[in-house]
């Protein structure tokens, strides 16, 4: 954390850039061929995607129901930009995008995730059988751009 202000109260991918980039990763572009052209320089490194979730209100049409927005990041385990991994919260690393489809390009994976109930119902009450209690909250990552992760840099914990 580079101590950069923080931005949920604004979450935009210029935003997460910019403090990515006061932590030291570097803006390589938006296309695998931007990767492929850094990849020359020969730095020690790897290459991260960047997505966004931007924040949405009125959910569902709930009122109440809140997205405050996110960012994820695939890491690219490769050295031809081929072969992508990512983390989602407290699962297991892995190669594939939400959709369970190998991550190739994470600006065309599948970024779109259920984070489950919209408004969850509380313990004993009973269920009003003209409500729709059943509703999902999706929410989907847009690709923003891809970085460098350089080596000598940053250190990782």
């Amino acid at each position: 954390d580079s101590g950069a202000p923080t931005f949920w109260h604004n979450l935009t991918g210029p935003n997460v850039r910019s403090n990515a980039e006061s932590d030291g990763l570097q803006y390589v572009g938006t296309t695998l061929g931007e990767i492929e052209e850094h990849i020359k320089q020969d730095i020690p490194g790897h290459y991260v995607a960047l997505m966004i979730s931007l924040p949405e209100s009125d959910i569902g049409g709930d009122p109440q129901a809140k997205w405050p927005g996110d960012y994820h990041w695939a890491r690219c385990d490769d050295f031809s930009a081929s072969l992508w991994s990512q983390k989602d919260g407290g699962d297991q690393v892995t190669n594939f995008d939400f959709a369970g489809k190998p991550i190739t390009n994470p600006a065309k994976a599948n970024w779109r995730v259920n984070q489950g109930p919209i408004s969850p119902q509380a313990p004993g009450q009973p269920v009003d059988p003209g409500e729709n209690d059943n509703r999902e909250y999706v929410v989907s990552y847009d690709f923003y751009c891809f970085m460098f992760v350089p080596n000598a840099e940053i250190n990782i914990i």
